[in-house]
């Protein structure tokens, strides 16, 4: 029986001008940002405390693999960002230059790209229950630093509706473990008998057979999942160039030449894959939606390529920002139109 693929959830920014023309700074999430002036507070490290997400136990580590634990601050279970957007399935990044960190679309990825939890290296399932102690720690309050989900800014609040701010322990960001569940659309529970934060379903997940696919719709789902990584790709090497140095924008103008490529190969092949007497409606429909995406795409990454070669040669690209802007709105509505009728299947 074939496994039914996880369609990945891509959803395009919003491509603006200037977002496309001015520098972005995007580096990895620091280890040890801290933001002066920001308020300390005593808080309880919580090593006693378990987080199960769907019954499964689960434990966290920061960058370099060490464990983490939750803290308790104001009445609030806070985890390292880091874990939070390991539970949520979404890439984070930090903007230095902005005080900013971004999970879900970043700067340097700016199509939505969904991760698969069980694979985060911050996150990981284990078979026992917390077992260690509750001590007190110093955090400091961080005021001065902005956290984003999809380009849009969070404010955090506690179950009375009091607004609460991120938190700093050991250089590592905390969040709220709350926001975390609402932006997941999961239900949070604590039981303070057993020390354990509730997440999501509060029955165990059991393993069942999915229904087999199939081979037609698995080709639908394959392709446009290529398409779309190519998308997200592509749409990520355009946004930095405004960092380009001299010696980097040739071979970068190449690779999306090669880009550009792909797309015309797949758009040659989704022409030919609607041709397949086999589908059914639901089937033809999501493939010719399939093939709008496709073709709008190649010419996205046609106006890339042209941006692209225009900085290579030091020429005023800016020209290129209303076409590159009109094509990416475009691409958007494709590639949502697509997908909702891939899902479908």
């Amino acid at each position: 029986m074939k496994k039914r693929l996880n369609l990945k959830n891509f959803t395009v920014i919003t491509l603006t001008a200037s977002f496309l023309l001015s520098p972005s700074v995007a580096c990895a999430l620091p280890a040890n940002e801290t933001i002066s002036g920001d308020t300390r507070r005593a808080a309880y490290l919580r090593q006693d405390v378990t987080v199960e997400l769907n019954r499964e136990k689960l434990s966290f580590t920061d960058e370099q693999g060490a464990v983490v634990y939750p803290i308790t601050y104001n009445g609030s279970t806070y985890l390292p960002i880091r874990a939070i957007s390991g539970l949520m399935g979404e890439p984070i990044e930090w903007n230095n230059a902005a005080k900013t960190v971004y999970i879900g679309k970043t700067l340097s990825m700016p199509v939505k790209y969904l991760l698969d939890p069980a694979e985060s290296p911050y996150v990981k399932t284990v078979e026992d229950g917390a077992s260690g102690n509750m001590s007190n720690i110093v955090v400091r309050e961080q005021r001065g630093i902005y956290v984003m989900y999809d380009f849009e800014s969070l404010e955090f609040k506690n179950e009375s509706g009091t607004v609460i701010y991120p938190i700093n322990y050991n250089g590592s960001n905390y969040l709220p473990l709350r926001a975390a569940a609402e932006l997941m659309g999961e239900e949070i529970v604590w039981d303070n008998k057993t020390k354990t934060v509730y997440i999501g379903s509060m029955t165990p997940v059991e393993e069942t057979d999915e229904p087999e696919m199939r081979d037609e719709t698995f080709s639908i789902i394959e392709l446009y999942d290529r398409e779309a990584e190519l998308y997200n790709l592509a749409t990520a090497k355009i946004v930095e160039i405004s960092k380009w140095t001299d010696d980097q924008a040739p071979v970068m103008a190449s690779s999306i030449s090669e880009d550009l490529r792909t797309a015309t190969l797949n758009n040659y092949e989704a022409k030919k894959l609607l041709k397949t007497e086999t589908f059914t409606d639901e089937e033809k429909e999501a493939c010719q939606k399939l093939c709008d995406f496709i073709e709008i795409t190649e010419y996205y990454i046609l106006v890339m390529e042209n941006i692209a070669y225009m900085a290579a040669d030091k020429q005023d690209y800016s020209i290129m920002a209303e076409t590159f802007l009109n094509f990416a709105l475009e691409s958007e509505k494709a590639m949502d139109s697509a997908r909702e009728a891939i899902e479908c299947l």
